[in-house]
């Protein structure tokens, strides 16, 4: 009786756990056409074309520098966890790759509207982004991308077996 007792105590603790260190991270991995040489490196810039102030959430343009390694991009506990994941994969998509990892609110714009009754639904609008290879300052290089170049990182979108680098 005392052991059923304790154990419905303890069902809400396990109801409401998160499953996965990466619940709501995308990554992008780019796989540059030539290594990147000292005073060059890779950012990213959203050129979506809508008002971004229809996003309910992640309503900045995006802006960023892509990273060299993945310790860069994660700098808390997650990066244990990446490392462990990256090792149950047969793909390791970090090597010789340059990464981003952002929000999925930050890839796809999350807009909330009301049906004819009131009620509230998401509608998703697909961001567009333009990867830049920069050389002392200068664009030498642009690609357009969209957010399907991000993959999910959390394990029930898959394995990361999954992932493969955009070519630029």
């Amino acid at each position: 009786m005392k052991f059923t007792f304790l154990l419905i105590l303890l069902i809400p603790f396990f109801a409401f756990a998160q499953h996965c260190p990466f619940d709501g991270t995308m990554i992008l991995v780019v796989k540059a056409s030539k290594p990147l040489k000292s005073q060059e490196y890779i950012t990213i810039e959203e050129t979506t074309t809508y008002p971004l102030n229809i996003c309910s959430y992640g309503n900045n343009a995006l802006k960023d520098t892509l990273k060299v390694h993945y310790s860069d991009i994660f700098v808390d506990n997650r990066r244990w966890y990446f490392e462990k994941y990256l090792k149950m994969g047969k793909n390791d998509f970090t090597k010789g790759n340059y990464l981003l990892a952002k929000t999925y609110t930050q890839i796809q714009c999350v807009e909330i509207k009301k049906d004819e009754k009131n009620y509230e639904y998401p509608q998703i609008h697909e961001r567009s982004f333009i990867l830049k290879r920069i050389k002392k300052g200068k664009v030498v290089k642009e690609k357009a991308i969209s957010s399907k170049n991000f993959y999910k990182l959390c394990t029930s979108a898959g394995s990361w077996d999954r992932i493969i680098a955009s070519e630029f």
